[in-house]
């Protein structure tokens, strides 16, 4: 059995792209009829590449094109100067930490300001992220599992007191899951049953969040 706790990138992505297309309703100065995305050219980026072209079609946004990169890149001036001939209303960014700042300064280096820049998590929710790029990330929306100050702000103030950082989408996902486990484990306790592959399967299958 397998439950995973975290979205999937099609939810990922079928949220950021539905997320254009509530801005383009709601702002008159916005168009959003075109995206592009960038990414790196593992499983995952190329998840990204899939769900971004099926859910920018399925909702009528042209799409434009992918700009594949190695992670880990020493640097992305080529793949953004592409990025920005193919001058799509929306770019599409998914990247882990170092090639999410790189990408970001890079940016700044060439002059490049799309209207609306919409990052997958990853990455861009590292605290590491904001303490290299500064202003540089503002305009940049980001689609995160977990935004301090939203909710769970007495969880999120300990975490941050425990470990002199804030909790971001994948420490949030992580202490849910836990806990979620924790619940299974009481109630099998509770019950008096035996700790087993099934009766941890059917507790947790139980369990709504």
């Amino acid at each position: 059995y397998f439950f995973r706790l975290a979205p999937t990138n099609m939810m990922f992505v079928r949220d950021m792209i539905q997320y254009i297309v509530d801005e383009s309703e709601s702002n008159s100065e916005f168009s959003g009829n075109s995206v592009a995305v960038i990414t790196d050219n593992s499983e995952v980026g190329q998840q990204t590449v899939q769900w971004a072209k099926y859910w920018a079609e399925q909702n009528g946004i042209q799409y434009l094109g992918e700009i594949l990169f190695t992670s880990g890149a020493a640097a992305l001036s080529s793949e953004v100067l592409q990025l920005k001939s193919m001058a799509p209303d929306v770019v599409i960014a998914d990247a882990y930490v170092s090639d999410a700042i790189l990408f970001t300064n890079t940016l700044s280096e060439q002059g490049y300001e799309p209207s609306l820049i919409v990052c997958k998590g990853n990455g861009f929710t590292e605290g590491a992220y904001l303490e290299s790029v500064g202003t540089r990330a503002d305009g940049i929306a980001v689609a995160t599992e977990f935004v301090v100050g939203s909710k769970g702000v007495e969880i999120s103030d300990k975490y941050y007191c425990k470990y002199g950082e804030e909790l971001n989408g994948h420490s949030a996902e992580a202490y849910t899951t836990a806990w979620v486990l924790i619940d299974a484990f009481k109630e099998i306790a509770a019950s008096q049953q035996e700790l087993s592959h099934s009766s941890i399967r059917d507790e947790l299958a139980k369990i709504v969040i």
